[in-house]
């Protein structure tokens, strides 16, 4: 049907006024603090990857990366050690005074931090030191990595030294400890069999086997009740496993790989990943799985410090927050 020249002007005045209140709707909702999501990028450490984080509470607030560790003390971020050479790549803390990072290259180091100054603590003959959980200052585990076909070794400390407490042909990738006696990591044999393993006070023993071509590269627990675990697929994808008590299970399966796993309380766990421009965060309510953050920037660490307290780290070298006020209801 052909428009008279009067019907082109009405439309046309029509799309305007359409847009100019589509325009004044937009703005409205930006003064309202409509906001596109609960993660949001609150700092920008650098033109690298983030690759550890650890919140021990909103005000003590660590993220290693670019050889160096950045500090978050609540109100604003500041480099609080840096030393290429050591090259930290992971942290973490029992309390604000006594905190660990490890990294290195072609060398494995342990650096602490006893609340003002970071300093090497221990040296270790891997190739690097990939991962590092405190349960307390007296109870710390590490992983040292080395190059495939050579053996993982975890470290223990006890408050005062570190010693060698397994070396195993066992490609280890993640650590968390909880206490004591429940301390979880997880890796691949040679023959590419992932499984998670447990630590009971006395020695580590496998404890779950993952199916066939699903590779476990992250792990953390709530309590000695509930506990996660995630990792790739052969397919591309993720999976997510849980843990009750008694044994582990598959909880969900996602369509990005994942690379770590928080719990702040048996009803708020995040898992992220992703690779090239993926990012995703998923997240736990106790029910189900959902996604709640789709970034452009692969996520290689979560932490939380609670329900509300939670920080990630990416591959283009920002740092997520967690805002609960903008997370949809469950």
């Amino acid at each position: 049907m052909r428009l008279r020249s009067g019907s082109r002007h009405i439309y046309g005045r029509a799309a305007i006024a359409a847009a100019a209140a589509l325009a004044i709707l937009c703005l409205v909702a930006s003064s309202c603090g409509v906001h596109p999501g609960p993660w949001k990028v609150s700092y920008h450490a650098g033109s690298f990857s983030v690759s550890g984080v650890f919140a021990l509470d909103d005000k003590h607030v660590w993220v290693a990366g670019g050889g160096s560790i950045f500090f978050y003390d609540g109100s604003s971020w500041a480099v609080q050690y840096e030393d290429i050479r050591q090259g930290p790549v992971t942290v973490t803390a029992a309390d604000a005074n006594h905190a660990w990072a490890a990294g290195g290259e072609g060398a494995g180091t342990i650096l602490f931090y006893d609340g003002s100054t970071w300093r090497p603590q221990y040296s270790t003959p891997d190739r690097s030191v990939t991962s590092i959980s405190a349960a307390d200052p007296s109870h710390v585990w590490a992983i040292g990595s080395n190059d495939e076909g050579q053996p993982s070794r975890i470290y223990f400390f006890n408050g005062s030294s570190w010693t060698e407490q397994l070396s195993m042909a066992v490609n280890f990738h993640d650590v968390f400890a909880l206490d004591g006696t429940h301390a979880w990591t997880v890796g691949e044999d040679a023959g590419g069999r992932s499984a998670v393993y447990f630590y009971d006070g006395t020695s580590w023993k496998e404890q779950y086997g993952a199916p066939r071509g699903v590779w476990l590269i992250g792990v953390c627990a709530y309590d000695a009740g509930n506990a996660w675990a995630v990792g790739f697929t052969a397919e591309g994808g993720g999976a997510i496993f849980s843990f009750d008590g008694n044994g582990w299970r598959k909880q969900h399966y996602a369509p990005e790989g994942l690379h770590r796993v928080t719990a702040a309380d048996s009803r708020h766990v995040w898992a992220a990943g992703g690779v090239g421009k993926e990012g995703p965060i998923y997240f736990y309510d106790g029910i189900r799985w959902k996604r709640q953050h789709s970034g452009s920037e692969p996520i290689f660490d979560i932490s939380s410090a609670g329900p509300e307290d939670a920080w990630a780290g990416g591959g283009r070298g920002n740092v997520l927050t967690y805002d609960a006020r903008y997370a949809s209801p469950r």
